[in-house]
């Protein structure tokens, strides 16, 4: 029986060594992945807050584009109407200018 619990205590040593190195390293993986989580939420919260920045930019890019748009159709009925002015005048000027000949 000595002999047995010699032997039982000589096995029981390492094999108690190893199960607490494992358990070290359980509790270490443990705390790593808890790590990696809390950086995987934040990482997560902050591309969110991007995006929802970026969607604030498209929105107001798309506006801007808007307002261009009026600017240069209101642009455009300017020149018509400038075109028109300028014709009216060269007509008065072609009138004026026949009854002065005649």
């Amino acid at each position: 029986a000595d002999l047995q619990d010699e032997i039982s205590q000589t096995v029981a040593a390492p094999l108690d060594a190893v199960s607490q190195k494992i358990e070290g390293m359980a509790s270490l993986l443990d705390e790593s992945f808890s790590r990696v989580s809390g950086s995987l939420d934040s990482i997560s919260s902050q591309v969110q807050g991007n995006q929802e920045m970026l969607q604030g930019l498209v929105s107001r890019s798309d506006m801007a584009i808007e307002r261009m748009d009026a600017v240069q159709d209101a642009v455009s009925a300017l020149h018509a109407e400038v075109v028109r002015l300028n014709e009216e005048v060269l007509e008065g000027q072609e009138r004026l200018a026949n009854s002065i000949s005649t």
